[in-house]
């Protein structure tokens, strides 16, 4: 039966449905009924029958013809049928077998010879330690592959012996295969520092496309809640280089503050220049903090696109001093809200508003002065960009009467 309608079977049954088409049939000698055209977009059981009838028969009520056989043989050595001095039908007499009870017949590529690699009396099919001549090999327990005593299923080193289960960092694993000095239960990766993430030469530098996990970092900056560029900057507080990263959330709002300190679980990846860690799991470890570190001073000039520090700060919260508008549109004929100032260091707004003319903007004149500028150091369009969290980021100058941030 297929979906509750009969195909096949006895024609005194078949003979009880109704409402299709169906074929009368002998079948070594019993009456059998077959509905095949309803099943095969109308081909009839005749016409299956002489379409291959030539090559061969549907069924065969005996044993089939050119029907393969399961007994092992050889043409010209051996037919695998026992007799009375060969009884595995190796061609090997018993008294010359080193397996006169396995089937071991010699190889094609050692005509005569029967494997047997430890040179024992028993050959390899029938050793229960073919690679020690001393049979004093030991035996694998499925269930305890280790041989430690305990069970693979509550082992917490499947594969190395430790009987006593010993785990340090109570994550699972234990200390004996646990290559991790931190907890890492189940497949979670073993934590990595920021600097080993972003530093190419770093020894525990992983590839692109790795998963990686980041502890106890603090959150310096996040984009405006909009859009499908959203994320947030974080940062290990030793103001160290290549010790900030970005985490990138995509559309969806990333549920952290500045100040906050985090864990993150995510995908290391390059995205045009910016290191960043997407597809994030973000844990908030502890929260409604202020940051325990002021911005790191820096030269506008070693920040700016191409500069000595531009790439070892990238992502890290910083402050440059005694700056001047210098360029009021570095983008023009387009407007991004970029201004550029002493050293040729871009200010961005994509941490305050990455809406054109609203918050921080490029309204003000060349020659507008800054007695400081604090942000994020970001990287786009094949620039380094200093970012501005807050309008308390920009200090104006003495007698400035314009503001990039009204």
């Amino acid at each position: 039966m297929r979906g509750g309608l009969p195909l096949y079977g006895d024609t005194a049954v078949m003979a009880g449905f109704n409402g299709m088409t169906c074929e009368d049939l002998d079948v070594c000698g019993r009456a059998k009924t077959a509905c095949v055209s309803g099943d095969t977009g109308g081909v009839t059981y005749a016409q299956m029958k002489a379409a291959i009838e030539t090559t061969y028969p549907l069924f065969f009520c005996g044993t089939p013809d050119d029907e393969p056989t399961c007994v092992p043989s050889r043409p010209g050595e051996y037919d695998g049928l026992a007799v009375a001095d060969d009884l595995d039908g190796d061609a090997i007499a018993d008294a010359d077998d080193n397996c006169p009870n396995v089937f071991n017949p010699p190889l094609l590529i050692e005509p005569g010879v029967q494997p047997n690699a430890d040179g024992d009396a028993a050959g390899d099919a029938c050793d229960p330690c073919p690679l020690d001549n001393t049979d004093t090999c030991t035996f694998i327990d499925a269930d305890d592959m280790d041989d430690d005593g305990v069970p693979n299923g509550a082992d917490n080193c499947i594969r190395v012996a430790n009987g006593d289960q010993a785990d340090g960092d109570d994550d699972g694993k234990g200390d004996e295969c646990d290559t991790c000095p931190t907890a890492n239960p189940g497949y979670s990766p073993c934590p990595i520092t920021i600097e080993a993430i972003r530093d190419p030469n770093h020894p525990q530098h992983p590839q692109d496309g790795a998963v990686v996990k980041i502890v106890d970092a603090y959150v310096t900056g996040i984009r405006p809640l909009t859009g499908t560029s959203r994320g947030f900057h974080i940062e290990t507080g030793t103001q160290m280089p290549y010790t900030g990263i970005f985490v990138f959330t995509g559309n969806t709002s990333p549920a952290v503050k500045v100040g906050d300190k985090v864990d993150v679980t995510g995908t290391y990846e390059q995205y045009f220049g910016l290191d960043e860690i997407s597809y994030p799991q973000v844990s908030i470890v502890e929260t409604g903090n202020v940051l325990p570190f002021d911005p790191l001073p820096v030269e506008p000039a070693d920040i700016a696109t191409g500069g000595a520090e531009a790439v070892t700060l990238q992502s890290m919260l910083v402050s440059v001093d005694m700056l001047t508008i210098t360029v009021l549109n570095p983008d023009a004929p387009m407007d991004f809200d970029e201004f550029a100032v002493t050293g040729n260091l871009r200010i961005d707004d994509q941490l305050s508003d990455a809406v054109k003319d609203m918050q921080l903007n490029n309204a003000c004149p060349v020659g507008t002065q800054f007695e400081s500028i604090a942000g994020v150091l970001g990287y786009s369009f094949n620039n380094s960009k200093l970012q501005p969290r807050v309008k308390s980021d920009i200090v104006l100058g003495p007698n400035n009467m314009c503001n990039p941030w009204p």
